[in-house]
């Protein structure tokens, strides 16, 4: 939905209104003219916003005119009855807003919204070049005035003759604007720049004397290497990485692009160190990258890399020996940042085993290595010795801090300790003093004020004489899922596997279950007709199994290569899948398809009990001229593999691809008659409740009008968002980026649309992730990593759907759903004898006084939607879930009592 082209203009004459300016505050505050800002004032007619003009939908119904403002006085309101096809309607101001080349501004404004499917877009335009946009920023208002506050960098001027500020929005619904301000701002920091600027060595902690805080592996999910304190050239401490056979990591792809088609496990080679985050250097300006080595034997290979945001790297290869020596080497960056990269230049021809010792890195900003310099006089570390930093409920928060007097005199270090939690509330900062002796080492457990499960960040300052350095680190509490509820059936599932089994293990204590995996696609194991080979799928089920996993195996595609129809000279890859487009044509036999079917059932007869024919049947991958028409053809390919697996055993069930593919078909009976579970894939952002619930309704509506209701799972699912995004996936298209509380947010959703998924008759939720190692400040720029940061540790969805596994336990049912004022829901579901209530409000409403006062008092127990537990249900209910668990029979009465009278206001 980027750079849209929206034309629909209306050109009223303009009367300029300009902001008073704040050039006195050194520019960083200087406002840009925009006119009307505040919409109190209004056109000749008085309904219309004064200096703002309406924005047609390409194909729809609606208009602008003058709304109530946030403190009572004006807004601007637009609204849309109908919308087919094409952009949908906003407002804009054409010819006012100028922006310079090369400067940041930050943009600020207030919105509400009601009955938007897919939040609503700002953006600052160029009327000649529609795509040259300065601003286009996607929002997610809700019922609620809120602040929303954009920064963005224009990097070309933009007159104001030819500009547009724009605000539009593509659905059905109402959208409200006020005090709209543009403001000349501060670059943005990025979110993982290290706090080195202004130091000689600009890696810290980088004699290690404190442990591996801060180093990760560069192309691996979790760090490999250890701390030794056998040997070292600077300190008491190096680290080492040794590669040994049978000690290397094995990660797993059900799906690789590297190998196309094939599955694959593959042993991982290549493990250099690098430190989690970026050093500030200057564009131009040479630096140079120095560091001790040492070998277990001769002649050891060794590469370094200096690697910029933009991912250029200027490598450099050495070869070490069995005595420390010091290597170096220096590049001039293009980048204003930049990180390192040091290892074994390791290939499968190397013979193992081998060692390298490493110490005493610097990287400097001069054309050759100067005497190395610790970056601090006092190093520290945190290690919580919690694998991802997760402690599970009842276990005591006290990760382990570590300091290290790194110079030849004494120092006296300030330390600061702020836990702040998933709603960003941070408690009460404390802080103690430590004097240290010249190369002392320190270490204390700290007894954190964390109680309860949840999402959380500490963030540590430590301080001296002249320096101060911070960092933060993710931590959180959850619910012992995975001990309550091994080898259960739960409804959390994962569009293929993650390639560690560090992921699968954090994902597996989140509450994860199932793994919807593509291990026996017809080409990897029918690669020549009538031979099959399925040692690669029975290895990569046998890992699922390992892990605790439920498998659904998706049959993705339609032929392979040698069963294919398409032209001999046919090349070329399908689109977002990477594989041949061959495989995306009729096979020469249904015959040849059935029997592979049946083979891969057959295969895994008693283990696998769901199946699905094709991920996303469309004809498109297969190129222009391809011949699956699968309006046609696809119930032939459900009945082939409905009577493979039938022929196998009864109790095999058959998943069909969802109806969207096919909606313009006049009769989906064929499809639907031939199917035990409908698979969707819904991508629905921050869409209001009442949207999602509708789309799951006309799904089962559907259903029952082509030949009956069916259960449906939710196959793709997906919300990507990182409050400390690298540089590889701030701008991505799959991040959602909304400054600092993106994942709260997008947490909040998740949680909501599993909820009202598991309402709606969805039995299943798999989260679509990425299935390639997380590279630490190189992420995949698809973002596809909803639960974790490098190394497992979590993001705030992590606790989201942790607490809501546990709230709804396998077994849960749905009893009913209630609906209220200001777009009030609840979610009603028993298990066992108890029952489970998760309520909302999209737009704000009050609980009625007697019936709150019942609730909280009934002995109910209350949790936030990251897993804490609250005293009592607020007043004010808003739109992030409130989880009321009652047990007995006075509870649930309570609980029923309060969720009428909350739903019964206003009728």
């Amino acid at each position: 939905m980027i750079n849209k082209n929206r034309t629909g203009l209306a050109t009223p004459a303009l009367t300029l209104l300009v902001l008073a300016t704040t050039s006195g505050l050194a520019g960083a505050q200087a406002a840009v003219t925009i006119a009307n800002y505040d919409f109190e004032q209004a056109d000749p007619t008085g309904k219309l916003p004064a200096n703002w003009v309406y924005i047609e939908p390409k194909d729809g119904d609606g208009f602008l005119t003058l709304g109530e403002g946030r403190k009572g006085g004006r807004s601007a309101q637009v609204t849309c009855t109908r919308r087919d096809q094409g952009w949908g309607p906003g407002f804009g101001q054409v010819g006012v807003v100028a922006v310079k080349g090369n400067q940041w501004y930050e943009l600020r404004f207030w919105a509400r919204a009601q009955g938007l499917y897919n939040g609503a877009f700002v953006a600052l335009r160029d009327t000649t070049n529609w795509q040259a946009n300065r601003l286009w920023q996607q929002f997610y208002p809700s019922s609620s005035w809120r602040e929303f506050k954009y920064k963005f960098h224009s990097r070309r001027e933009l007159p104001a003759k030819v500009s547009r500020l724009q605000f539009s929005f593509d659905s059905t619904g109402t959208l409200w604007v006020d005090d709209v301000r543009l403001l000349q701002a501060q670059p943005e920091k990025p979110a993982n720049l290290l706090d080195v600027a202004g130091r000689k060595n600009l890696l810290p902690n980088s004699s290690f004397e404190v442990g591996s805080f801060g180093w990760a592996t560069y192309g691996a999910d979790e760090l490999f290497g250890e701390i030794d304190t056998t040997t070292a050239f600077h300190g008491r401490r190096s680290f080492r990485i040794t590669l040994e056979a049978g000690n290397l990591p094995v990660y797993y792809n059900d799906f690789t692009y590297r190998l196309l088609s094939r599955a694959s496990h593959e042993t991982i080679w290549k493990l250099p160190l690098c430190p989690i985050g970026y050093c500030p250097v200057e564009s131009g300006k040479p630096l140079t990258f120095s560091f001790h080595l040492k070998a277990s034997r001769e002649g050891v290979p060794v590469v370094a890399n200096i690697i910029e945001a933009s991912g250029k790297a200027t490598s450099r290869k050495f070869t070490v020996r069995t005595q420390w020596q010091r290597f170096s080497f220096s590049a001039t960056p293009t980048s204003d940042m930049v990180f390192i990269t040091l290892g074994i230049d390791a290939s499968a021809e190397l013979a193992l085993p081998v060692a390298l010792w490493m110490d005493a890195l610097q990287l400097e900003l001069a054309k050759q290595a100067t005497e190395y310099q610790p970056t601090f006089p006092v190093a520290f570390g945190l290690d919580t010795g919690k694998e991802g930093n997760v402690y599970t409920r009842g276990e005591q928060v006290a990760p382990r801090l570590m300091l290290c007097n790194q110079s030849e005199a004494p120092q006296s270090a300030s330390i600061g300790v702020e836990v702040e939690d998933f709603f960003g509330r941070r408690q009460e900062r404390s802080e103690q003093h430590v004097a240290l002796k010249a190369g002392e080492h320190w270490a204390q457990k700290l007894n954190l004020p964390i109680t309860q499960p949840g999402f959380y960040r500490l963030n540590v300052t430590v301080s001296g004489e002249g320096w101060k350095t911070s960092r933060s680190l993710r931590a959180a509490v959850i619910y012992p899922f995975e001990r309550e509820y091994a080898g259960a059936d739960g409804f959390l599932g994962i569009n293929h596997a993650f390639v560690s089994d560090l992921y699968m293990r954090r994902a597996r204590a989140m509450g994860l279950t199932w793994v919807r995996s593509w291990f026996c696609k017809w080409e990897d194991v029918e690669a020549q007709q009538g031979t099959f080979d399925f040692n690669e799928a029975r290895l990569q089920y046998e890992r699922l199994r390992r892990l605790g996993m439920h498998v659904e195996l998706c049959l993705s595609d339609p032929s392979s290569n040698w069963a294919s129809t398409a032209p001999k000279e046919l090349g070329g890859r399908t689109g977002g899948e990477s594989q041949s487009r061959r495989v995306w044509w009729l096979p020469k036999s249904f015959d040849d398809y059935e029997n592979y079917v049946r083979r891969v059932a057959e295969e895994f007869k008693g283990e696998v009990r769901h199946y699905e024919v094709f991920n996303e049947p469309t004809n498109r991958k297969g190129g222009e001229n391809c011949n699956l028409d699968l309006a046609h053809t696809y119930p032939t390919f459900l009945e082939r593999a409905r009577r493979a697996i039938r022929s196998v055993s009864d109790e095999d069930r058959l998943m069909g691809a969802g109806l969207g593919y096919f909606r313009n078909s006049d009769d989906l009976s064929p499809i639907v008659e031939k199917i035990d579970i409908l698979s969707e894939h819904r991508y629905p952002g921050l869409a209001p409740t009442a949207s999602m619930l509708r789309s799951f309704a006309e799904a089962h509506e559907k259903l029952r009008e082509s030949g009956g209701d069916r259960p449906i799972w939710v196959t793709e699912y997906g919300i990507y968002a990182d409050d400390d995004p690298d540089p590889t996936t701030v701008n991505s298209r799959f991040l959602q980026h909304w400054g600092t509380d993106s994942e709260r947010l997008a947490a909040t959703y998740v949680a909501k649309h599993h909820i009202i998924a598991l309402a709606s008759g969805v039995r299943k939720v798999f989260f679509h992730i990425g299935n390639w190692p997380f590279h630490v400040n190189r992420e995949h720029g698809c973002g596809f990593h909803a639960f974790f940061e490098w190394g497992g540790v979590p993001r705030k969805t992590y606790s989201a759907l942790n607490t809501l596994a546990w709230v709804l336990p396998p077994g849960s049912r749905h009893v009913k759903t209630w609906t209220g004022p200001a777009e009030t829901y609840a979610f009603e579901f028993e298990h066992g004898p108890g029952r489970v209530a998760a309520l909302w409000s999209e737009g704000g409403l009050q609980a009625p006084a007697e019936a709150l006062r019942s609730i909280n008092r009934c002995g109910a127990t209350f949790t936030d939607v990251s897993g804490a537990k609250i005293d009592r249900v607020p007043r004010e209910i808003e739109n992030s879930p409130i989880y009321i668990r009652a047990t007995g029979k006075a509870q649930q009465k309570a609980l029923a009592g309060f969720l009428e009278a909350m739903t019964a206001q206003g009728k």
